[in-house]
């Protein structure tokens, strides 16, 4: 080995005797830069490892609001419990913004209502959920037997100005009227606390119920609008998810809500 080396520098980098063995002035210059090289090459592999290991212990999900704010905080602490060494990442976010953070390499995997064509992406389905009238207790709606479109239409609805999918159906079943009193917000939050103020109603989705109830809120379902709003796990295809991601991804599909299709 050290031979080729010699012949392929076109130096030779030892002196060699019977009984001895020393570096000739092109060897010592040689060992300098090899040291260092060494060196340098070392300390990459322990970064490396430290990344890795840091890597192995991190998961990052973006999530919708709705479901941040609702269900899924009880699935995520089972998991703490479970894996506490795992830093935890988490970006509630709109469909559109989840999927893109999903492609982008931002989060490792996303749950979302709406991906398009993603042709990059595994998507299992989660979950799918029926929607039901949010309202104050003493909100003319909550006494009523049945409730119509044109009923929820003398209201005043909130929603989210990115997730107008519920508004859309209604509007299609006034048609040629449309709904007017209407007021969007930005935060899933601020549309519960805009209920809770008496300022209007709203429509939720079956894992939003537990929240809205526990804020004293009255809930119905809604037989009259036939729509139901499926959620899907997402991930890139060419992208190995690291073990802490896979972990927590898998204790995400084992923790699918019963309402799960």
């Amino acid at each position: 080995l050290i031979r080729s080396l010699e012949d392929e520098v076109g130096a030779r980098l030892f002196d060699r005797d019977k009984r001895t063995v020393t570096l000739t002035p092109a060897g010592r210059a040689f060992e300098v830069s090899a040291t260092r090289i060494l060196d340098e090459a070392r300390s990459a592999l322990t970064r490396l490892s430290e990344y890795s290991g840091r890597a192995n212990e991190h998961a990052a999900i973006a999530i919708l609001p709705s479901l941040a704010a609702c269900w899924w905080p009880s699935v995520l602490a089972a998991f703490v419990r479970q894996r506490p060494a795992v830093s935890i990442e988490v970006a509630d976010h709109f469909s559109h913004a989840c999927v893109e953070l999903t492609r982008a390499g931002h989060v490792d995997f996303a749950l979302v209502s709406r991906f398009g064509e993603a042709g990059d992406m595994i998507a299992e389905e989660y979950a799918c959920e029926r929607f039901y009238l949010a309202c104050r207790p003493d909100n003319r709606l909550a006494a009523e037997p049945c409730i119509s479109v044109r009923d929820i239409a003398e209201e005043t609805f909130i929603y989210h100005f990115r997730s107008s999918l519920i508004l859309q159906y209604l509007d299609s079943e006034l048609y040629p009227r449309r709904m007017e009193r209407v007021l969007a917000v930005q935060q899933y939050s601020t549309v519960l606390a805009l209920v809770q103020a008496g300022i209007g109603i709203t429509a939720v989705t079956s894992l939003s119920l537990p929240l809205c109830r526990s804020l004293g809120l009255h809930t119905r379902e809604l037989p009259v609008i036939d729509l139901k709003r499926r959620s899907y796990l997402i991930r890139r295809k060419d992208r190995q998810l690291s073990p802490a991601a896979a972990a927590m991804y898998q204790h995400m599909l084992q923790h699918r809500p019963k309402i799960a299709s």
